[in-house]
């Protein structure tokens, strides 16, 4: 694939977390994915189970013969889907080339299209593939962070409320106390003390002139429960301006929208 093909696909996928940075590590995966399906040689960065047996045909491989393989047909398609935005298409292109020559690429690329479709679960076990293969230090490191993230992604949502980043500079001790505070009262169902909590937990942060992206959104659901929609809607904006490409945008633009109505 040349560089120009590779960093397309970078600069689309690139971003659904503020705290896992793109590198170029992507685009390492990103260009070395097709050349398993066209190569004699596996790629030395691919997983445990596509790197076995190196050079030597076995059930489910790509001929290495056939250019034009089943597996780099379906890689392509995927980056077509994935230039049109068209993230479960490219997910399923890419999960099925992975299907047909396995490898840590092609798991991370699989990965970045859940993460886009805010199918945290997914997109963490796609992670763990590429984490249990031997990919590059520069490659780990990153999907290391992503995973951590989508991680607390899926937290979040089954819970209603959101963990700080272990990372974040701006979450100061004293903050992170109140934070921590608001997040047990949170849990008990006591609104009020867990919204004088975050609100307490964010003014530590402004006074260090900071922004904590979760600590907006847990102000949110919190005037939320109270009943303070407006309070609640700009609280959920603000975490939108911090995460601008946060992958269930989409969910939380609706969720704003219903604040308005009720209103």
């Amino acid at each position: 694939m040349s560089a120009r093909a590779a960093a397309l696909l970078l600069s689309l996928v690139a971003g659904c977390h503020p705290h896992a940075t793109t590198t170029t590590a992507d685009a390492t995966a990103l260009s070395t994915s097709t050349r398993a399906g066209t190569s004699g040689r596996r790629s030395r960065s691919d997983g445990g189970e596509a790197g076995a047996r190196e050079g030597s045909p076995r059930r489910g491989a790509v001929v290495t013969t056939h250019p034009t393989s089943a597996a780099q047909r379906r890689y392509e398609e995927g980056m077509t889907a994935a230039g049109r935005h068209e993230w479960t298409a490219a997910a399923a292109a890419f999960s099925d080339a992975y299907d047909l020559e396995p490898s840590t690429e092609l798991a991370f690329n699989t990965g970045r299209m859940h993460e886009h479709l805010a199918d945290f679960e997914r997109a963490s076990e796609w992670y763990q593939r590429v984490l249990a293969g031997t990919p590059t230090p520069a490659v780990r490191a990153q999907v290391t962070a992503r995973l951590a993230n989508v991680q607390r992604d899926a937290q979040r949502r089954r819970d209603g409320i959101a963990q700080a980043s272990p990372h974040d500079d701006a979450l100061t001790a004293e903050a992170s106390v109140w934070f921590n505070r608001g997040l047990r009262f949170f849990r008990r169902h006591r609104w009020r003390e867990a919204l004088q909590a975050f609100e307490t937990a964010n003014q530590f942060v402004q006074n260090t002139g900071g922004n904590v992206a979760e600590l907006m959104f847990n102000l949110g659901v919190t005037h939320e429960h109270l009943g303070h929609r407006a309070e609640a809607e700009a609280a959920f904006r603000s975490y939108l301006a911090a995460r601008p490409e946060s992958p269930d945008r989409a969910e939380l633009e609706q969720r704003i929208q219903r604040l308005r109505r009720e209103r």
